[in-house]
């Protein structure tokens, strides 16, 4: 908790309001975008050159986007044949993650190879870097924690003349900017009508 010297020869801070303040983990904040719900303030008795008084606010966050903490797993592979590196990223999809990719790159000696990078959840991170030493050669595994902001998504059931589809919205904040339909809905459209994806005109 930050604490900052004042020229007052008085207390200002109890070591009752020190440890609410703790113990609700409060921390200082910047450039937050928020709505006030509630305000309150409370006078002191004390004379002091500034005034003395303590303000709260209650302000509800304006969450335009999911924020959240991941990791990205990532492992540099010049050992591996494409068979068995796509069979590695069936099994880290299997096991939870949230992507996974391939890069190809240079490494020491000239050695062409791939850079895997897996994301995934916190909460999943050592499930995932089980399967990575599991699936594939690499010795040492590289975790880096990223924030991500997404956008909110809703999911409906659009019914068409050729059958029912799943679309998919995205919201920033309450305002819909984006919608697409679930594309493996299509695939499987297309192929109970004997047509091809692109032929499919949804409406």
């Amino acid at each position: 908790m930050k604490v900052r010297l004042t020229n007052l020869q008085a207390e200002t801070v109890t070591p009752t309001g020190a440890a609410i303040l703790k113990g609700l983990n409060a921390k200082q904040v910047s450039n937050l975008s928020m709505k006030i719900m509630k305000t309150s303030i409370g006078c002191g008795t004390k004379n002091f050159d500034i005034p003395n008084i303590l303000r709260a606010i209650l302000f509800q966050p304006n969450d335009y986007y999911i924020r959240e903490k991941l990791a990205v797993l990532s492992c540099n592979l010049d050992d591996m044949t494409g068979e068995l590196m796509g069979n590695a990223m069936e099994e880290l999809f299997d096991a939870g993650a949230l992507d996974v990719w391939f890069s190809p790159i240079m490494m020491k000696k000239s050695r062409p190879a791939y850079k895997l990078e897996v994301l995934t959840t916190m909460h999943q991170k050592e499930a995932i870097s089980k399967v990575i030493f599991e699936q594939t050669t690499t010795l040492g595994i590289r975790e880096q924690i990223i924030d991500r902001k997404s956008l909110k998504r809703k999911m409906r059931y659009h019914k068409t003349e050729l059958g029912s589809i799943r679309i998919k919205e995205a919201y920033l904040g309450d305002k819909k900017i984006n919608q697409k339909p679930e594309f493996e809905d299509l695939k499987a459209l297309a192929k109970k009508k004997g047509v091809t994806v692109r032929s499919l005109n949804i409406k």
